[in-house]
């Protein structure tokens, strides 16, 4: 309940009315919110000690400054006395039931992902015909495309979602001159960087309605989700899928349980070096490992 009085958590008692929890990350027990630790990446979920130890190093991302074993302890109550507690994929449930014994979490699915592939190929098969020639690049990915990989990134791209991840691989492919590009429809904290780099364009933010036309016309070889926490859900996810793309992830959270389940995607290892991501990422598109 990040950015709420404190008080909120005895407000249920205090109206003597039931309540349900639904979770959206894991502010529950992780006081930076989304269990991210030392170099920007997957903290592991340390004991109470090592989460006190990073946060003493890298900050909260809660306005209150209180012990981590009174928060758990607290929150631990919250859940105990909630009527029920959904969690939006059975990895974040469990991730939640290790943290509190006792807990149960029930799965509530924020989507039907075997709806979102099927609209997917649909789209492929109707709506978007693939033509004789792809359709070039837009900016610095128009001029001699030649035979590139072209891998689509989705949504607003901070620190969770994998910036870092994407800046060090566009420069890498700089470096080497890969036949390697990324379409990020959507936006980052320092566009300016990745451009340089001539491995990257930026659509910019766009609306609702127009994500899966603008996805669609791009004419990726796949999608790729470089975040680098274990997300609860991913709603990137689908939009990917219904665009009629399959996708490239780390082997992390709720992205990779919807991935198992669907086989609409490929899952790599969390900790690859951007040479080593890249090398990845380039064979995929040209062994065509992920086409429909």
């Amino acid at each position: 309940m990040a950015g709420h009085n404190p008080m909120l958590y005895d407000l249920p008692v205090a109206l003597g009315c039931p309540y349900t929890v639904h979770i959206h990350d894991y502010m529950w027990f992780c006081q930076r919110i989304s269990l991210m630790g030392l170099k920007d990446r997957y903290c592991g979920e340390p004991d109470v000690a090592g989460c006190e130890a990073c946060i003493a190093l890298l900050g909260r991302k809660i306005e209150e400054d209180v012990p981590v074993a009174f928060y758990r302890t607290r929150a631990a109550q919250f859940l105990k006395t909630a009527q029920t507690v959904y969690a939006p994929s059975q990895d974040a449930a469990e991730r939640m039931q290790k943290q509190y014994s006792g807990l149960t979490c029930h799965v509530w699915r924020l989507e039907d992902d075997a709806a979102l592939c099927a609209e997917g190929e649909a789209r492929l098969q109707a709506a978007f015909p693939v033509p004789e020639e792809r359709v070039p690049g837009v900016a610095v990915m128009g001029a001699g495309r030649g035979e590139r990989v072209r891998v689509c990134v989705i949504g607003g791209i901070g620190k969770e979602k994998g910036y870092d991840v994407l800046l060090g691989a566009a420069r890498d492919a700089a470096l080497r001159d890969l036949p390697l590009e990324f379409v990020i429809v959507g936006h980052t904290p320092d566009d300016e960087a990745l451009v340089r780099t001539g491995h990257v364009f930026i659509t910019g933010e766009y609306q609702e309605d127009e994500a899966i036309p603008l996805i669609a016309s791009l004419q990726a070889d796949y999608a790729f989700l470089p975040s680098v926490w274990p997300e609860t859900w991913c709603f990137t996810l689908g939009l990917a899928w219904k665009a009629g793309l399959k996708v490239v992830a780390f082997d992390l959270g709720a992205p990779a349980e919807r991935i198992r389940a669907t086989k609409q995607g490929i899952l790599i290892e969390a900790d690859l070096l951007e040479e080593s991501l890249n090398d990845v990422l380039l064979q995929l598109g040209r062994i065509g490992a992920l086409k429909a």
